[in-house]
C-alpha cells in the first residue's frame, strides 16, 4: 500500500503478485478477485484532459499520468488480469476500492496507519494549523474497511460479465466538514487564502518538516496537476440491486476515527 519506494518492491508485489495469482487460479480453475483502488485514474497534468474527466469501470489507462508507482504497479495488474480475461483463460473480478478510512462500527484504523497517506494529510493540517479555503469544499469519501469488505464479497458472486467494479462510499463528505471535525475536537486549523497557505507549507518545508510533506502534491499555488476522479454510478446501482447501500458518513462517525487515532497518538508532534 505503499505509494513511493526506492526500489521494485513495489512492482514485485502488486505486479509479479498478481501475475503469480492468475497462473494459481488458471490452474485451479478458481474465479480470482484482485483488489485494485480508484488511484488508477491518475492525474490530469497540464490540463491534458477536460477538467471534468473521471474514471469509468470500462477504462483502464487512458493517457493518465503514471508516475507514481503504485499506480503504476496496480494499472499494470488490471491489464494482466484483463488479457486473460479476454483470452478466456480466466474468471475475475477487479474491485477497485476508494479511501479506506476507520471501520464504521467502532472507528478503529489499519495497523500500519502511519503509512495512509489521506491520514497523513490531515495530520500534516493539525501541524501547519491552516488549511485552503479553496479546497473546503472538495469532495472525499471515507469508505469505511468493514463496508468495503462488505461490497467486495457481493461484487465477487456476480455474474461473469461485470468485471471491473468500483468499491467507494456514495455519501462523500466535503473537507471543510472533516477540518471542522478536527476543530471541534480540539485542533486549531484556520481557513486561510491558496498563497498564504502555501507560504506556510513551502516554510515548513525549507525548515525540514518532513512530516508535511504529504501536502507536496496539494500546493494549491501551482495548478498544473489534478487528481482525476472516478465515476462509481454503474457500481452504486450495482450494489442497490443487490441489496447493499452505504452508510452515510456523520459527524458522529468522524469524531470516532478522529479520536481513535489521536489516542494512539498519530497527530502528536
Amino acid at each position: 500500500m505503499k505509494h513511493f519506494a526506492n526500489d521494485d518492491s513495489i512492482e514485485r508485489v502488486n505486479f509479479h503478485g498478481v501475475e503469480n495469482l492468475i497462473a494459481l487460479a488458471q490452474k485451479r480453475n478458481a474465479r480470482l478477485i484482485q483488489v485494485s483502488t480508484l488511484s488508477v485514474a491518475g492525474a490530469n497534468v497540464n490540463h491534458k484532459f477536460k477538467d471534468d474527466k473521471k474514471l469509468f469501470e470500462n477504462e483502464i489507462y487512458f493517457g493518465q499520468d503514471l508516475s507514481n508507482k503504485y499506480v503504476h504497479s496496480k494499472i499494470m495488474a488490471e491489464e494482466a488480469i484483463m488479457k486473460a480475461v479476454d483470452e478466456k483463460k480466466l474468471q475475475a473480478k477487479i474491485v477497485r476500492v476508494g479511501n479506506l478510512m476507520p471501520r464504521q462500527s467502532d472507528g478503529e484504523f489499519q495497523i500500519n496507519f502511519v503509512t495512509n497517506n489521506f491520514m497523513n494529510s490531515l495530520k500534516a493540517y493539525s501541524l501547519l494549523h491552516v488549511f485552503p479555503v479553496s479546497q473546503a469544499d472538495t469532495f472525499v469519501d471515507f469508505s469505511s474497511i468493514d463496508e468495503v469488505a462488505k461490497t467486495i464479497v457481493l461484487f465477487a458472486k456476480t455474474p461473469k460479465k461485470y468485471t471491473i467494479l468500483h468499491s467507494a462510499n456514495s455519501h462523500e463528505v466535503m473537507m471543510g466538514d472533516v477540518i471542522k471535525a478536527m476543530n471541534d475536537y480540539g485542533f486549531k486549523i484556520d481557513l486561510v487564502t491558496d498563497e498564504d497557505f502555501s507560504k506556510r507549507l513551502n516554510k515548513e518545508m525549507r525548515e525540514g518538516n518532513d512530516k508535511v510533506s504529504s501536502l507536496i502534491r496539494y500546493d494549491v499555488s501551482s495548478g498544473t496537476s489534478s487528481f482525476i476522479a472516478s465515476d462509481n454510478h454503474y457500481s452504486i446501482k450495482a450494489l442497490f440491486r443487490l441489496g447493499y447501500d452505504w452508510p452515510i458518513t456523520s459527524e458522529e462517525y468522524l469524531k470516532n476515527a478522529i479520536s481513535s487515532l489521536k489516542g494512539m497518538l498519530f497527530f502528536e508532534e
